[in-house]
Formats: C-alpha cells, sequence, structure tokens
C-alpha cells in the first residue's frame, strides 16, 4: 500500500497564505482610502464651481454685495485649502500604499514558492508510489510465474 503523501511545510504556507491575504486587505483598504480622498477634492471643486457660479450670478442681478462676495471669496479660499490639503494626503497615501504593495509582492512570492515546493513534492511522491508499485507488480508476476511450473 502507498504512503499518504504529507507536506510538512502546510502549516507554514498556511500562516504565509494569512499574511498575504491581510497584506491584499490592507492594500485595497489604501486603495479606498486614497479614492474617499480623491472624493473629497472633487466635492471641494464643486463647491469651488457652485460658488463662482453663485457669484456671477448674484453679480449679474445688479450691485454685488460686498459681505456676500467676500464670504463667496473666504468659502472658496477654505476649499481651496481643503483641495491642497487633500493632495497632500494623497502623496503621503500613495507612499504607504507602495510600501504596503511592496510587502504584498513578497508575500505573494512566499506562498508560491511554498506551492512550487508542494507541488515538486507531490510529483516526487507520485514518482516513487508508481515506482513501488511497479516493484510490487514485478514480484507479484514473478511468483506467478514460479508457481506456474514454466521452466525456463
Amino acid at each position: 500500500m502507498a504512503k499518504r503523501f504529507v507536506f510538512r511545510l502546510e502549516a507554514v504556507l498556511k500562516v504565509r497564505q494569512r499574511k498575504l491575504d491581510e497584506a491584499r486587505r490592507v492594500v485595497a483598504q489604501r486603495l479606498r482610502g486614497i479614492t474617499r480622498i480623491r472624493d473629497r477634492i472633487a466635492a471641494c471643486h464643486a463647491g469651488i464651481a457652485e460658488a463662482v457660479e453663485q457669484s456671477r450670478d448674484a453679480q449679474a442681478q445688479g450691485a454685488p454685495d460686498v459681505e456676500m462676495l467676500r464670504r463667496f471669496r473666504v468659502y472658496i479660499g477654505s476649499m481651496n485649502r481643503a483641495i491642497a490639503e487633500g493632495e497632500a494626503e494623497v502623496v503621503r497615501e500613495r507612499e504607504a500604499l507602495r510600501v504596503e504593495q511592496e510587502a504584498l509582492i513578497r508575500a505573494n512570492r512566499e506562498v508560491k514558492a511554498l506551492e512550487k515546493l508542494r507541488e515538486r513534492q507531490w510529483e516526487r511522491h507520485q514518482q516513487e508510489t508508481a515506482r513501488v508499485e511497479r516493484l510490487e507488480n514485478d514480484e507479484i508476476a514473478l511468483q506467478r510465474f514460479r508457481c506456474s511450473g514454466v521452466s525456463v
């Protein structure tokens, strides 16, 4: 009877697969964070465009209200600061993403290396099992030949 295949590094492989899954989760979370920041930046741009349009409409209707124009200018300034802060935050997040992607690549390589090792060991196990079965079949055939009484 053939021996059962046992990959001795199965526990290590499982740990590395969990590490890979965690790295994937972290990278995905970072990407979602960058998307949220970009959405905030887009909302600020939309707010600026809307404020500019309202300011133009107010000016087109007659004598501009100085206080209202000052509020528009303050609002647009705050939106521009928010955009600049968002862009700086995107730069920081991208750098962190780059580091996390490198960790993901390393984790992926580690898992692939162990999977390839397991595959090679499985193939060797299959070859050894086939060799042992051939030897057993040859022995059985030889015994049958001897029992049949045929002389050579």
